[in-house]
């Protein structure tokens, strides 16, 4: 669906704007394709909680979908970028059309080898390498950690833009959470992703949508009733796309998830403005400005209405598991009831009004 939907864009964009070349439009396609995991994650696991859709799997399967899209999409991002605007190509890669052949995969191993590289200096800061049986010997702090990994996370981030490797900076930060996650345990890992959930939703979400609207120019909103068709038209693929690739479940279940793979916030909020930012010539400055425009309008209709879809189609199409808890209080009810042996008369109790005929009293 992510791909499906990123073509789609790149060439309805081609047609939409002027001036926007190949490497513009799939920048494009891959800012809007992502999915928003602040609008998918926190829906599902509400109505995984309330035990919808739990026996089949589909809130996980929603929620892990929805972050190999993510990464998809910044993969993609970068390295479209990369080919949209190379005059900022950075100290490591000339502007030359070699360096844009191979920045692609320079992109994607440079970014998993400075992953594999933090997790490992991430392991060795906290005293995580040593096990035994897959069991941790030190069981991490989770201040240590989630301070550790935030820096590791920012210098990798930072450090590989600087280099111009935008989309590897992406892909190095998810992949180091990802390997870091492993290397604590579970417990932990969920500690650290509760702390840094809320600094996300206290400081960076509130900060991240400001810079957001402020960095829109009214002359880019004039794009929002072209942004509008094309995301009308994209998002149709989309849902018949996931359709056809969830073919082996039922029709229920098919829909929700086609619904639920619908909102866009987040990723387009943090992204957004990356192609403007790092435009230098007028004509970039304008590609960059629709590129803003589409991402709010993107923003602005999908996510209330793809939260509302999840909430309100969640209840009806998915099967609500019973709790194992309530199973349980059921059971014992039913073995608090006395059993009520049946009562037969014996005939030496029978009383003299039913004696039957040709029979005496004795």
């Amino acid at each position: 669906p992510c791909l499906v939907e990123a073509t789609v864009v790149g060439i309805l964009s081609y047609f939409f704007f002027q001036d926007f070349t190949p490497s513009w439009c799939a920048t494009l396609g891959f800012v809007v394709a992502a999915v928003s995991p602040a609008v998918v994650v926190p829906s599902l696991l509400g109505l995984e909680q309330r035990g919808y859709g739990r026996g089949s799997g589909v809130p996980t399967l929603v929620v892990a979908a929805a972050a190999l899209d993510d990464v998809l999409s910044l993969s993609g991002f970068g390295v479209s970028l990369g080919f949209a605007v190379s005059v900022s190509s950075g100290p490591l890669l000339p502007a030359t059309l070699w360096a844009d052949a191979i920045r692609a995969p320079l992109e994607i191993v440079s970014g998993l080898l400075i992953a594999f590289i933090g997790a490992t200096i991430f392991k060795a800061l906290l005293g995580l390498n040593n096990t035994t049986q897959d069991k941790l010997l030190v069981i991490p702090d989770p201040v240590a950690s989630t301070a550790v990994i935030s820096a590791l996370c920012l210098v990798s981030t930072f450090g590989l833009k600087r280099l111009g490797l935008s989309g590897a900076s992406a892909l190095s930060t998810l992949a180091l959470s990802f390997l870091a996650g492993r290397a604590m345990g579970k417990s932990c890992a969920n500690d650290v992703g509760s702390r840094l959930s809320i600094v996300w939703s206290r400081l960076g979400q509130p900060a991240l949508f400001a810079l957001l609207g402020a960095a829109v120019n009214t002359d880019g909103i004039r794009a929002a009733g072209p942004a509008l068709g094309l995301l009308a038209i994209s998002l149709v693929f989309r849902f018949f796309t996931t359709l056809m690739v969830t073919c082996q479940r039922p029709w229920n279940e098919r829909i929700f998830i086609a619904l639920a793979w619908l909102p866009k916030a987040t990723v387009q909020a943090a992204i957004g403005a990356v192609p403007l930012d790092a435009a230098e010539s007028n004509s970039d400055q304008r590609r960059g400005q629709i590129v803003l425009a589409v991402s709010v309008v993107a923003v602005l209709v999908t996510a209330p209405l793809g939260a509302l879809a999840i909430a309100y189609t969640g209840p009806k199409l998915l099967h609500k598991e019973q709790d194992d808890h309530s199973t349980i209080q059921q059971h014992t009810h039913e073995d608090k009831v006395p059993h009520i042996e049946p009562t037969v008369k014996s005939e030496e109790n029978r009383p003299l009004g039913n004696l039957q005929a040709g029979e005496h009293c004795t």
